[in-house]
């Protein structure tokens, strides 16, 4: 029975301690709709936003806004995020960048 609560043990801390990475995505809300993309693999993709094209870029499971035509910039200031909650806001182009995880869904998207 003992080596039974181990093995079951084992394979939670496996599964719960994989680097984070699986099972996080990268939500993002824009006035085109909702994107979710895994953190698991690297990789740079568009959406539209109210004036143009913003690239997001997902690299080391992380999450950023890397290009955006908006004026001042602040959103590709704020950098790569990564844990659940945070967020990158682009307010000119209409751009909501959350990290979110598998157990997140949204009931409905108001613009």
């Amino acid at each position: 029975m003992l080596w039974l609560i181990l093995l079951g043990a084992t394979v939670i801390m496996i599964a719960g301690f994989n680097g984070g990475k699986s099972g996080r995505f990268a939500t993002v809300i824009s006035p085109a709709g909702v994107i979710r993309v895994g953190l698991a693999e690297d990789q740079t993709f568009t959406v539209d936003g109210r004036e143009g094209k913003v690239v997001i870029e997902i690299r080391d499971g992380s999450a950023a806004i890397v290009e955006s035509p908006c004026p001042r910039g602040l959103c590709k200031q704020q950098g790569y995020i990564s844990r659940v909650g945070q967020s990158v806001v682009c307010l000119p182009e209409g751009i909501k960048l959350e990290i979110s995880d598998s157990a997140e869904t949204y009931d409905a998207v108001v613009h």
